[in-house]
């Protein structure tokens, strides 16, 4: 997710574009000693319900099966790690990391020590634990772990290798190292080539999510044109092998809506979301969290095409469904909110935008603590609605915290600190031009002298 900040004008780090792919195994259903028990059924049903996004369900009857499995194959048994896997992929859904990474470690840690344990488990496990730490912005931890997941499904190639490597580019894209994800995609693709399985719906959904990281890091270099082809083949490749209906398909086309989008050309990624979501309604049902995505992606695009009162019905209903998957406080419902706040500052209700704001602030500093770079990004757009509410004094302290954090995190000189000073210069109605002396040069920035808005990727 880009996570931007705005100055004098209100820029909100709410995911417009692409869902990102479901993760290579994150639930574990069938690898028991005996396939037919209770604790098998409780874990199958509990993915079941994951997979249906009823996460409070999936949470209670995964904790019936842990139970189970305890009781019948004692604490330390290779079950109970398949079991806490699972387990972990669903709290990781309710945005509660610290518990996903206890029950994750946990079932690491019997893998490495029993004797029956199978590689690829423990490989999922790296795997799985490896997108926790992502959400919990400690990326160095993240490829760590996936590194150690390559390295167990290097063993035998195929699919668990290609869907590690997918894995691990979305890392490399999150990060900006473009040069490896480029790499492990173009590997990635080579093994679907080989392996190519028309029966397998997982082959299927894998392939899906490698053509669309590729095209995301092709939309991410600014070719948007081989970004665009890339999505139109995976989109033809799906059509083919599952049908126009498959949520696959409908997922390719909210992608495809994406780069339609960065090519400034939102009438035509209406279109594609129109198409988009009856589809997944289908397939998915109406309270699925992946609608909540399309639907905010959806009210972007219609914002930009100037029909607020449309953005601002689709978004409070996308909101509705991230709060009944997520809960209220979660950062899924917090991230889909910030959106909501800018409709509202646009509408110039200040309070509105402030109180939304607020909460999404609280929100980012439980999940992300009080030092990330999220927070700062949510104190500078705080600092903004303030300034324009006339508290000007809340204004200039939460101008202050950001501040505090974005120089003691990556110094004075980046792009973020750019935002704080020239946010301070509305503030105190100085006209301040900033100009970069470190590796940025003054090309990279694009300033409006009225408005101080610095125009910048991230």
């Amino acid at each position: 997710m880009s996570n931007k900040f705005f100055t004098g004008k209100l820029y909100l780090p709410l995911q417009q574009g692409y869902l990102q792919s479901v993760f290579f195994v994150f639930l574990s259903v069938g690898l028991f000693s005996c396939q037919t028990t209770d604790t098998h059924k409780l874990n199958s049903d509990s993915s079941a319900l994951f997979i249906e996004g009823r996460y409070d369900e999936a949470e209670e009857m995964s904790r019936r099966a842990l139970k189970s499995a305890k009781e019948k194959y004692g604490n330390r048994s290779s079950e109970v790690a398949t079991i806490l896997t699972t387990l972990g992929g669903i709290l990781k859904e309710k945005a509660r990391y610290q518990e996903a990474v206890q029950y994750l470690l946990e079932a690491i840690d019997i893998q490495k020590n029993v004797s029956d344990s199978n590689a690829d488990e423990l490989a999922y496990s790296y795997n799985n634990i490896a997108q926790v730490y992502i959400q919990q912005g400690e990326l160095i931890q993240a490829k760590n772990h996936y590194s150690q997941a390559i390295l167990l499904f290097r063993k035998k190639g195929g699919v668990e290798l290609a869907a590690t490597l997918n894995n691990i580019s979305e890392l490399e894209l999150q990060s900006s190292d473009f040069d490896s994800a480029r790499g492990h995609l173009k590997e990635a693709r080579e093994i679907l080539v080989v392996e190519d399985r028309d029966d397998d719906e997982q082959f299927v959904r894998l392939y899906s999510a490698v053509f669309s990281n590729y095209a995301m890091l092709m939309k991410l270099l600014g070719n948007l044109e081989e970004a665009s082809t890339t999505l139109s083949k995976a989109i033809d490749y799906v059509e083919k092998k599952r049908g126009n209906e498959h949520p696959d398909y409908a997922i390719l086309l909210n992608n495809l809506a994406d780069v339609y989008m960065e090519f400034g050309n939102p009438l035509e990624a209406v279109n594609l979301y129109l198409k988009a979501l009856p589809i997944m309604e289908r397939s998915f049902g109406t309270e699925h969290p992946l609608l909540g995505v399309v639907l905010a992606n959806w009210a972007k695009a219609v914002h930009d095409l100037g029909n607020t009162k449309e953005a601002l019905a689709l978004i409070k209903r996308a909101l509705d469904i991230q709060e009944t998957a997520h809960g209220q406080n979660s950062v899924q419902a917090a991230t889909t909110r910030l959106f909501l706040s800018e409709l509202y500052y646009e509408m110039g209700e200040y309070n509105q935008a402030l109180k939304i704001l607020t909460n999404a602030l609280e929100v980012y500093r439980k999940v992300y603590g009080d030092t990330d770079l999220k927070v700062a990004n949510m104190y500078i757009n705080l600092g903004e609605v303030a300034r324009r509410s006339a508290r000007y004094d809340e204004a200039r302290e939460h101008l202050y915290q950001a501040g505090s954090i974005i120089s003691d995190l990556i110094g004075e000189k980046n792009i973020r600190m750019a935002a704080v000073l020239s946010n301070q210069a509305n503030l105190d109605s100085r006209l301040v031009i900033i100009v970069m002396q470190s590796s940025y040069s003054i090309d990279q920035f694009h300033y409006q002298v009225n408005s101080l808005e610095v125009n910048t990727p991230l």
